[in-house]
Formats: structure tokens, sequence, C-alpha cells
């Protein structure tokens, strides 16, 4: 049963249904059924027409080369109410909607206005061939309605589109927009759209309610928030870790840290952020995209990552000088130490790097906290307990605890004020 464009099914037919009776095609039926279309598509509603052979039927001939012979059966109706909605919230958060179909320049109009898109400037395909690729770019700046496309058009439009930088997603459930939906960063289907377009998609969606587009783009922002987020802290954390570890080997006697000990470290945390992903992300960062910023990664890391190096090596000259930890056979409470205050550091800076807020304002999923709690408990338990000798600790200095918290709260405190120049 084809479907799509007035016009183009409409050529393909030679009789029409009336009525439950089949009737030839007449040029005044034609005439008739243009006028039809015109007046629903002037009150905003899709025409898509459809056509139907009838095999039983003994007037119904097929050229299944040029697909002639159909009977014309009618038009399915006005848009989806979720279409309007949905793209209201897509606008709201900042995903410009366009339209690119093969429907008529009228229809598109109209439907446009319907669903909530001001610029009602429609392009065809037809002009689009006379135009240069550097012509529709801009177009594609200024309009969001393209109309009467090829399928080799829409691709077209959506090449250019991402030229520009954008990253597109297309949603469509005909065999004409396959050629699109293999072109576009994320091609979206429906659950009832022909086998080939479903395979050429990405998404397929399950509901007949396009609001789920709405959350998809929220639940991709968030996902990628929190990516970043885990990013930018372990690479400042790790880059400071780096810059302690070759000061204490120019100055020590003896490794501030063994590998193992490293090791142990290093999974509690990553323990940690397992839980990141279900971080909570401000509405306000979930308003525009989110680009990857790698000049934003170096520079944090090159700023946060001196600062906890800073700690680190201010611990260091407390144990050295302060407790006397200056020789191999003390070595183990020297790292136990700074075992205590480097786990400190990356767990707690976690909740105030999160958020450019307050962490006191915008707090953190409660996954994101018993993740935190269970890893501190565990290094607790190692550090405090005679299983320390299983990672070569020593008992730590008994004054050294409030040290550790007053460094670890210093250095919270000085990341937060600076925090938002890394950005």
């Amino acid at each position: 049963m084809p479907k799509g464009a007035f016009e183009e099914v409409l050529a393909t037919c030679s009789q029409v249904r009336l009525a439950d009776q089949i009737e030839p095609l007449t040029e005044v039926q034609k005439q008739n059924l243009v006028a039809v279309h015109d007046r629903l598509a002037q009150q905003g509603m899709r025409m898509l027409a459809v056509a139907y052979q009838d095999e039983l039927a003994e007037t119904a001939s097929i050229d299944r080369v040029g697909n002639q012979g159909l009977i014309f059966a009618g038009f399915l109706g006005p848009p989806k109410q979720s279409a309007i909605s949905a793209i209201q919230q897509l606008q709201a958060h900042q995903v410009a909607v366009k339209i690119l179909t093969g429907d008529s320049a009228l229809t598109t109009q109209q439907v446009a206005q319907k669903v909530g898109i001001q610029n009602l400037a429609v392009t065809t395909g037809e002009m689009l061939e006379t135009l240069t690729d550097a012509q529709v770019s801009e177009l594609l700046t200024e309009q969001a309605l393209f109309a009467k496309l090829a399928p080799l058009q829409k691709a077209r439009l959506i090449r250019l589109l991402q030229a520009q930088g954008e990253v597109v997603g297309f949603i469509g459930d005909g065999i004409n927009d396959t050629t699109a939906l293999k072109q576009a960063d994320v091609g979206i289907s429906v659950d009832n759209a022909a086998d080939l377009t479903k395979d050429a998609s990405d998404v397929i969606l399950l509901e007949k309610d396009l609001n789920v587009l709405e959350h998809g783009v929220l639940e991709g922002r968030r996902v990628f928030i929190n990516m970043y987020k885990y990013i930018r802290i372990t690479l400042a954390s790790n880059l400071g870790n780096v810059l302690s570890v070759l000061v204490a080997s120019i100055c020590l006697p003896f490794l501030p840290m063994l590998s193992l000990q490293i090791l142990v470290q290093n999974l509690l945390y990553d323990v940690a952020q397992l839980w990141l992903p279900w971080d909570w992300v401000a509405e306000d960062q979930l308003r525009q995209p989110t680009q990857w910023a790698t000049k934003g990664l170096l520079k944090s890391a090159f700023i946060l990552g001196p600062l906890s190096s800073m700690v680190d090596i201010l611990t260091f000259a407390i144990l050295w000088f302060g407790f006397g930890l200056q020789t191999s056979a003390q070595q183990g409470a020297f790292q136990a130490s700074w075992f205590v205050v480097g786990l400190l550091t990356q767990m707690l800076v976690v909740y105030v790097l999160r958020t450019p807020a307050s962490p006191s304002k915008d707090r953190a999923n409660w996954r994101v906290y018993l993740g935190s709690l269970i890893s501190l408990l565990i290094g607790g338990i190692l550090v405090l307990t005679p299983l320390r000798q299983a990672v070569d600790f020593q008992a730590i200095p008994t004054q050294f605890g409030w040290i550790a918290v007053a460094l670890v709260t210093a250095y919270l405190l000085v990341t937060n004020a600076v925090k938002n120049l890394t950005r």
C-alpha cells in the first residue's frame, strides 16, 4: 500500500474509491481531489495520500515497474498532538527543528505553523537544484522548512548542516528516508517503518509518542556531562599525582608510595566513580548542548593538578620535618599517611568539581555519596587495622589525622574558589 506526497501518489492511480465503489479516475475527479487536498492543507493538515492495489478487482491492472494502475484511497490526517509538545520542548532546550519532506510547500507551511515553527519561509527541492552548497548552507541557518525534496536532497541538507559543525538527528519512516537516515549522526525511525528504513536507523521508537525525543536529548546531555565531569576530575588528579611522585623521587630516600599502594588507591577511586553516571545534573546545564572542550580539559588539568601537588608536597614536608619519618624503616608510616591524604582529596574534590555551583547548593545523587563512603571505609580499614600489612603500610602517627583533615579542608576551599577559572 503506497503512501506519500499527494501529487506523486495520485500520478500512480487510474481509479478512485468513492463510497465503497471503485470508479475510473477522470480528470474531473482529479480536480476534485486536488481541491480537497488544498483545502485540508490550508487547515494545517499534513496530507499523506494513500493508494492500494485490489488484486480481486478485474479492472485492476498494475505495472510493477512504474507502479501504475493503483486505486486512490484517500488522505491521512493531521499531525500528532505529541509532535506539538515535542517540538516546543526541543526548542526550549535549544535544539533547532527543521522539516525536510517530500510533501508540497503549502502542506509543509501549514503543518509547521500548526506545530509551532515560527519561520514559515520554505525552499523546495527544485529551488535547491539551482543553488550552490554555500548558498544552501546560508539558507539552512535562516530557514526551517524544505519541501518537495528528493531523497538525495535530504541527505545533502544534512551533510551541509554537519559541515557547519552541527550534530544532526533525522527522523523518518519511509524508504525514501533511508539515505538521509544513513547520513545523519543519529537516524531515528519507528517500529512500523519499512525494514530497510529501520536497518538504516540508529534508534527505533517503540512508543507512538514524539516526546521521547526530548527525553533522549536530555538523557544524552546528562550522560555526556557526567562523562566529561569524570574525565576532567581524573585528568587533573592524575597529573597532580605524577608531579607529586616526581618531586618525592628527587627529594626522598624512598618511594612515597609503592606500586601496589598506588593501584589500591586508584582502584578505590574508580569504584567510587562507578556511580557518577547516575549523578544529578543541574537544569541550567541541560538547557543547552555541552561541547567537548579539549582546551578546557587541559586548562583544568594544569591548574588543578599542580594545586593538588602543593597539598602533597606540604604533606611530605610535615611528615619529614614534623614527624621525623625520614628513614627506610619508617617509609610504611610515611606511605600510609600520604595514602590517607591522597584518598581523601581524590574522593572529596569530586563534590567540589562536579558542579559550577557550591557543593552545598547542588548536591550529588545519593549513589555517588554511597560509592565514596564505601571506598573511604575500605581505605580506612586498610590503614587502621592489621590488614595494612598486606599492602606494606605501617601505623600512621597519632596526631597526623587532624593535620590530614586540615590539609584536605584547605585544599577543598581553595579548589572551590578557583574551579570556575578552569572552565
